[in-house]
């Protein structure tokens, strides 16, 4: 593969900023886990969480959506019910999101018609909007770290 390949993946392994939607406090949910993570494995790059219903979670700034964060997003994690992502993705393309990774359930794997319907109309909206998936149902590929010299 050559290097222009393999620069694509580059913001699934070394994002230099991540969103993270349906971030909480609630320290018995998946996405205040991962925060954690994300502080003790000491990622350098920015940190957005997303909530409408939030303003602050571990002296950080919550936005209402992917859209109003005011920097540049290169990886958003979505921690949200599955019939909520189509929207989310929509804005993630007009963000221009490299990457998005889905941990939630609820797709073809659920073996429903709607599970099927939801993943065919998240593939269209990744080649679409020109972003990379990873999931869904998928907790990721590990905790995002800074580039090594």
């Amino acid at each position: 593969m050559n290097s222009q390949k393999l620069k694509e993946f580059e913001p699934i392994f070394y994002p230099k900023s991540i969103a993270m939607v349906g971030a909480t406090g609630d320290s018995r949910k998946y996405s205040n886990f991962y925060l954690r993570a994300l502080f003790a494995a000491g990622y350098q790059g920015e940190i957005y969480l997303v909530n409408p219903s939030e303003s602050e979670i571990s002296g950080l700034k919550v936005y209402p959506s992917v859209r109003s964060i005011p920097g540049a997003v290169d990886y958003v994690t979505i921690l949200i019910p599955a019939h909520s992502i189509p929207d989310v993705l929509e804005d993630c393309a007009a963000k221009r999101v490299r990457v998005v990774q889905i941990y939630s359930a609820g797709f073809s794997e659920a073996g429903t018609e709607e599970g099927k319907r939801l993943e065919k109309e998240i593939v269209k909206k990744a080649h679409e909007g020109g972003f990379r998936i990873v999931g869904p149902n998928c907790i990721g590929v590990g905790c995002p770290a800074r580039r090594m010299p």
